[in-house]
């Protein structure tokens, strides 16, 4: 398996993987940073050492973990007696 075929797993590692490629949207495209820094900021942000990291993380197709829904805490509601 090629880095690139890399699929992260763990719930955690999708979620920081989600984050690190929206931040290099917003920096990228957003803020209008140069690629080369753009790198060099997510390191610095995400405790990363290598900058080969990053552009595999970002190369990395995941999709944003499905969480749960708020709304399901609430499907008893309506059997609570109302006061």
């Amino acid at each position: 398996m090629s880095e690139s075929e890399y699929i992260p797993k763990r719930v955690g590692t999708i979620k920081k993987y989600v984050r690190i490629q929206e931040r290099m949207k917003e920096l990228h495209e957003v803020q209008r940073l140069r690629y080369d820094d753009c790198i060099q900021q997510i390191q610095h942000e995400f405790f990363i050492e290598r900058p080969e990291t990053v552009m595999r993380i970002l190369r990395t197709e995941v999709e944003a973990p499905v969480t749960d829904n708020p709304n399901q805490l609430k499907l008893f509601d309506d059997e609570l007696p109302k006061s």
